[in-house]
This record gives C-alpha cells, structure tokens and sequence, in this order.
C-alpha cells in the first residue's frame, strides 16, 4: 500500500493535474500541443539516451523477460489481428492498426515513472530494454500492412517507408543514441 500511495498516486495526480487545467482553459489546444511535442522528442529520448547511454548492458541471461514478453505480446497481435478481419470485417490497414492497439501499452509515459518509482535505475534498464525493442520489433509488422494496403502491394516504395518510419521514431532515436554512447 505505501509503494501505491508514493509511486502511482503522484503520476496519477500529475495526470489529473493536465486534466483540470485543460479543462478549466488554463492550457490551450496549442499549449497541449506544444507539452506533447516538447515530451515526445526531446525529454523522453533525452531521458533514454541518458539511462541507457550511463548503463551496462544486461548479461544475456537477463535477456528471458524479453522472450516471455514478446512472445506473449506477438501472440496477442496475431489474435487481434485476426478478431479485427473476422470479428469486426475490418480492411487491412484497419486491422493492422487494430492488432498494435491490443498490444501497445503507455511504456514510456506512464511506465517510467512507475517502474522508476518502484524499482528505481535498475528497472529502467530493463523497461528501456522493452521498450527499444518494441518499437523495432512490433512497428515494422503494421506498418508494413499499413503501406501494402495504401500502395496495394509491397516494393522497395514500402521498405523505405518503413525503415524512414522507424528511423524518425525519436524514441528508438534516443534509445540507438544511448547505445551507441
């Protein structure tokens, strides 16, 4: 109970805080905007790059949280996927964005300061772990289905799409930064 009252009822409260000044007009569409965009390419990939650029890498062992939580996610995607055709009759794209949705979690927004809070530097490295593999193993499948239903089929046009996609993601960015680091 204290671990939830110090770690998740802070986070919450900042969420609610976002809230009631959205609401009660203190922060403007372009002000939203403008916190967004500041959050998603410069303070998270700056906080990546930090964490991960300052760290060792985990031992290859370490490395079973990534298979149980890949399988299990990949194997969510493939039900999803096929619930959006059969279920529902979504097209292609739709089905793509579908089965990403059942999957994607709030990793970086909300899961870095939770994790942080709870298992401080050394949960970062393994949620940052997940984190950079996900988007470089989880993106590339709907976008790919996403290009070949736009163009209606594959081709070199799709693979750069794909590769410029993920190369302009500035979490993978952060995260290939501090690796290189």
């Amino acid at each position: 109970m204290q671990t939830t009252i110090e770690v998740v009822l802070p986070v919450f409260a900042l969420v609610l805080c976002g809230y009631v000044f959205r609401r009660r007009g203190m922060i403007g569409a372009e002000g939203v905007r403008g916190l967004t965009n500041f959050v998603f390419y410069i303070a998270i990939p700056v906080l990546l790059f930090h964490t991960v650029g300052r760290n060792e890498l985990p031992e290859f062992s370490d490395l079973g949280i990534m298979i149980a939580y890949f399988g299990g996610t990949f194997a969510v995607m493939a039900i999803a996927f096929q619930l959006g055709r059969a279920g529902f009759g979504l097209p292609l794209a739709e089905r793509a964005i579908f089965s990403i949705g059942s999957i994607y979690p709030n990793g970086v927004l909300l899961g870095i300061p939770l994790v942080f809070g709870v298992f401080g530097e050394d949960g970062l490295l393994a949620l940052f772990m997940l984190i950079s593999f996900h988007g470089m193993l989880l993106l590339p499948v709907p976008i790919l289905m996403i290009e070949i239903a736009r163009q209606g089929r594959g081709g070199i046009a799709t693979g750069v799409s794909l590769v410029r996609s993920l190369a302009e993601n500035p979490v993978i960015v952060g995260l290939v930064a501090g690796l290189a680091w």
